[in-house]
């Protein structure tokens, strides 16, 4: 898989809203935007205590 350095705001808040609705798994999430399913963990930590501001 193919690491992806920099991940826009919009995209990290696709992708936690995604996988917060039963859309899309962390695995898929991770092969589709190019990251580690770490940095998903990461996005959604910061989602649940920031709001959507933090995934930015």
């Amino acid at each position: 898989m193919k690491i992806n350095k920099h991940i826009d705001y919009e995209q990290k808040l696709i992708a936690v809203t995604g996988y917060l609705q039963g859309q899309i798994s962390q695995f898929k999430v991770s092969a589709k935007y190019g990251v580690k399913q770490y940095s998903l963990q990461t996005w959604l930590r910061k989602y649940y205590s920031e709001g959507a501001d933090g995934v930015s």
